[in-house]
């Protein structure tokens, strides 16, 4: 569905088209697609200073979309609050997550033994 909407009331950073656009963060029927809420599949999206790794999220990767914010633990204990999904394989239940650069060496010892966990932030 297209609305018209003029010019001078239009949004600045608005796109004009979502061919090849992925969401950065979960969108709500209404939402105006802008430059700060999609970016092209074929760039990064893992912000500067931030490692991405895989880790197995099992069931919960079916209710995840890029942009989402989750939690890693491992053994009772948050290793990253706040990290980052940039993107999700379901059928495999694999999740790409991006965490602060001084945390993916922990992270990654952590899912490499299948210790770490997801869990949905607010």
């Amino acid at each position: 569905m297209q609305t018209f909407i003029p010019r001078r009331f239009g949004i600045a950073t608005a796109v004009d088209g979502i061919t090849g656009l992925v969401a950065t963060h979960p969108l709500v029927p209404g939402d105006v697609l802008t430059t700060s809420n999609t970016s092209h599949g074929d760039e990064t999206i893992i912000p500067d200073g931030w490692r991405g790794l895989t880790i197995d999220a099992g069931p919960l990767a079916e209710r995840l979309s890029p942009g989402a914010i989750v939690d890693v633990m491992a053994n009772g204990t948050f290793l990253v609050e706040g990290a980052l999904v940039v993107d999700v394989v379901n059928d495999a239940h694999s999740v790409l997550i991006a965490v602060p650069q001084d945390r993916v060496v922990v992270v990654a010892d952590a899912a490499s033994v299948g210790l770490a966990v997801l869990a949905i932030a607010n």
